[in-house]
Parts: structure tokens; C-alpha cells; sequence
């Protein structure tokens, strides 16, 4: 069993390869931009993968295999992948100073749109100099095949950047709030350490106040329809 004791390159893959029935080569690096690469050919599976995995937790792992064999309809299976290398990795890098970008779009103001937040939903969470700088992501195309990470909150820069994707008439002005507001929430309601030292991003009281957000649930359902297109259109910036 893959428990604390570091394990090799080999011991790993053929821990995984049990899992998923096919052949699994495994090379480790200390790459931190892509921690988990992976070609698959035929019935075998090339895999890079960042050190940290020597040490990784079982469900990680688990995770990883059913990643292998299912790919992004392991939904379960790709948040916990993407929450461990969240507090394991990502985390751990140092922050590249980078312009600051500005929050008006093409079509949507991030400031204007979170100018009333303060002292309504979020209560004045945060004080004025504690609140996130709002940005827009840079219009390159996506390499995002079957999922898409709309928003983000850099806990060193402080800053919320949406993906540019959103800052399209066609998407919904609710809906582009209701990632903003996300992404703000995390800025209030910080990561903590679970009962097993780890860092939970979406811990009960961030929960609770998204829950609380009228257009949560709507959302939600709005994403799971629209996901694929939205990925699409990424995937087409900046090529008009």
C-alpha cells in the first residue's frame, strides 16, 4: 500500500498500472508548471510526475488512476487531484511579479460589478485595502480540452483574475458575477487545515456563503450546460 514512506519510480507505476490495467512507466521531476503530464499509448500510459508524488496520500493516488482510466468524467476524481496539487505544489511557488492587468473588459467592468459587494453580501469583509485587485486574464487561446478554470484568487498578489472567455456579451451578466463573487469569497473566507493538516479551499463557512448567493445554484446549472462551449470559445481566443 502507498502510504509516508517515499516510493520509487517504479514501485508507483506498478502500484498505478494494478489500477488501471494498463502498462504505466513513470518518470518523476521537479517541474511545478505541469506537475502531472501523461501520453497514452495504445494500452500504455507515459507519465511525468512531480517528486511530491513519492509521498502522496492513497485517495491522491487513487485519484490519479481513475484519471488514467476515465479522464475528465472522473469529476470526483479531478477535484481532488486539482485540490492536492492546489496545497502541495501551486501553492509552494514563488509568485512571479507580473503587470497588474486592468478589470475592464470589452464588455464587462469587474470593479463596477463588485462596487456594491462590500457592504452588502460580503458585509465588509474586507477592508479597503484588504480587498483583492480585479483583473482580467490575457486573451490567448486555452489548452483546455475538457475543463476550464474561469476564475482565481492569488492569495500572495491578492488578486482575482476571470478568464476572458466571460467577458463576453453572450454570457450572462449574473453569471460572470457569480464567478466574481467566488472568487472574492475566497479572498473573506480563506483556506484552513482539515482534521488531516491539509488545506481545504471550500472549507463549511465558504460554503455557507456561497450558498447564500441568490444566483448560486443557477449558476451552476448554467455551467454544466454551457461548459463545453465556453471551453470552445476559449480555446479560440485570440485567433479572431
Amino acid at each position: 500500500m502507498i502510504g509516508p514512506t517515499p516510493y520509487s519510480s517504479q514501485q508507483l507505476a506498478n502500484w498505478l498500472a494494478e489500477r488501471v490495467g494498463f502498462e504505466i512507466n513513470v518518470t518523476f521531476s521537479r517541474a511545478m508548471g505541469q506537475p502531472v503530464r501523461g501520453q497514452r499509448k495504445g494500452k500504455q500510459w507515459e507519465l511525468r510526475l512531480h517528486r511530491a508524488f513519492e509521498q502522496a496520500p492513497e485517495d491522491v493516488l487513487e485519484s490519479l488512476g481513475r484519471w488514467l482510466r476515465n479522464g475528465r468524467r472522473s469529476k470526483q476524481a479531478c477535484e481532488r487531484l486539482d485540490q492536492w496539487l492546489e496545497e502541495t505544489i501551486y501553492s509552494q511557488r514563488t509568485p512571479r511579479k507580473t503587470a497588474r492587468r486592468s478589470g475592464k473588459g470589452e464588455v464587462y467592468d469587474l470593479d463596477d460589478s463588485a462596487r456594491d459587494l462590500w457592504d452588502s453580501f460580503l458585509e465588509s469583509r474586507l477592508a479597503p485595502d484588504q480587498r483583492p485587485h480585479l483583473e482580467w486574464g490575457q486573451r490567448q487561446p486555452s489548452r483546455s480540452r475538457g475543463g476550464l478554470r474561469l476564475g482565481s484568487w492569488d492569495a500572495h498578489t491578492n488578486r482575482v483574475r476571470l478568464h476572458p472567455v466571460l467577458d463576453d456579451s453572450k454570457v450572462p451578466y449574473w453569471f460572470v458575477r457569480t464567478v466574481l463573487v467566488h472568487e472574492l469569497l475566497h479572498a473573506a473566507y480563506p483556506p484552513i487545515r482539515d482534521r488531516g493538516g491539509r488545506w481545504c479551499p471550500h472549507h463549511a463557512e465558504f460554503r455557507r456563503q456561497e450558498r447564500a448567493w441568490p444566483d448560486h445554484e443557477k449558476a451552476r446549472a448554467y455551467e454544466r450546460e454551457h461548459l463545453p462551449k465556453l471551453v470552445r470559445a476559449a480555446r479560440a481566443l485570440g485567433r479572431r
